[in-house]
């Protein structure tokens, strides 16, 4: 009866360490499996085969079959999107190192506690009950903290993406704002360039009146989004884009296949597209040689595939991701459109080649 007793509470220590380290595996990567019964059935049979390894009070043995379980489910049950099981397994593997040394403080601080109370516990299974119950309290209290704390960060995080998306619309609605003034402007003079049309026509200077008609028609011409695509909210964009790169000197260019972004919200469109021209002409700016922006558009199966290709000097990476020069929001665009892009189930994938850097964009439509 004392051995089943004993065995029980070693159950609920290794239960409660394997609830831990799984919720961590969960917030932190993806799960390879869809079957939640697996992971189940995982945590309670390694709970079990754990408990009764602890059960023959080997340090050595015992640790070394944590590392072991741990390496495994790292690696055949969690994957993350750059593929790199090594890191994975290094971080549970530290994680699971950080749980015992806590618990081994427990211990230590309740056996401390018994001693200075000068309470004296000669029963192996009441002294192994008080030490899994303060040591795995200590634990779990930890564990409490450590997550208010990533809750606080994560929501810094988010507020930093909100407050770059929110500077990204006013840039964007000021330059449309300017582009109404300037709209109004015209159209308060449409009166007097139709009476000068007709008067030059009433008076037979034909040419003069081409000539006036196509300066009109120039003025107006920039008010008029192109339609590159035939979503009037990226249209509106592009053309708004365009005008900025041609004011700098860069060269743009798109090409667009048959395929409906339709699919996308109004939000993300400005979103997407928006961050990343900006970082495209940021980069732009910053080249002596031939100054280009291209974007091709096309349908992959029942997905959108997007390519940004933009001129580029030396590229500074960190983790994967390009390094920003910019003060303020560092990356937080390129952050940003990530996180819309997993909306769509879709996948962005960076790289430099030959002075040229790529943005490829895969979206589920």
């Amino acid at each position: 009866m004392k051995t089943v007793a004993l065995y029980m509470s070693s159950c609920l220590s290794c239960f409660i360490v394997m609830t831990i380290f799984l919720e961590f595996m969960n917030e932190r990567y993806k799960r390879s499996f869809k079957n939640k019964y697996l992971y189940l059935s995982v945590k309670l049979g390694l709970t079990a085969a754990i408990a009764g390894v602890n059960m023959l009070n080997s340090f050595i043995f015992n640790f070394l079959v944590w590392v072991v379980a741990v390496a495994g489910c790292a690696y055949f049950l969690y994957y993350e999107d750059a593929g790199k099981p090594v890191k994975r397994i290094l971080e549970c593997e530290i994680l699971i190192c950080i749980i015992a040394v806590c618990e081994t403080l427990g211990v230590v601080v309740t056996d401390g506690i018994l001693e200075v109370l000068g309470i004296e516990i000669t029963s192996d299974l009441m002294i192994n009950s008080v030490e899994v119950a303060f040591s795995k309290g200590i634990l779990i209290y930890l564990v409490y903290l450590v997550k208010v704390m990533n809750e606080k960060r994560h929501l810094e995080y988010e507020f930093m993406l909100l407050e770059r998306q929110s500077e990204l619309q006013y840039q964007y609605y000021v330059r449309q704002e300017q582009k109404y003034n300037r709209t109004v402007a015209i159209l308060h003079d449409v009166d007097k360039h139709m009476k000068l049309v007709e008067q030059l026509c009433s008076s037979g200077e034909i040419e003069n009146t081409k000539e006036y008609a196509t300066q009109v028609g120039g003025m107006l011409q920039p008010l008029v989004p192109l339609k590159y695509t035939g979503n009037p909210i990226l249209d509106i964009l592009l053309t708004d884009r365009a005008e900025i790169m041609e004011k700098k000197g860069i060269k743009f260019s798109v090409q667009v296949d048959h395929v409906s972004l339709d699919f996308i919200d109004a939000v993300d469109v400005t979103t997407i597209f928006g961050n990343l021209l900006d970082n495209e002409i940021e980069a732009c700016e910053h080249m002596e040689e031939e100054k280009c922006v291209c974007i091709s558009i096309k349908a992959y199966y029942e997905m959108a595939a997007i390519q940004i290709k933009n001129s580029c000097s030396v590229i500074h990476w960190k983790k994967g991701w390009p390094v920003s020069e910019k003060n303020g929001h560092r990356g937080l665009g390129l952050l940003n459109v990530k996180q819309i892009i997993e909306k769509y189930d879709g996948s962005m994938n960076l790289k430099a080649q030959d002075g040229v850097f790529i943005v490829d964009i895969f979206l589920n439509s």
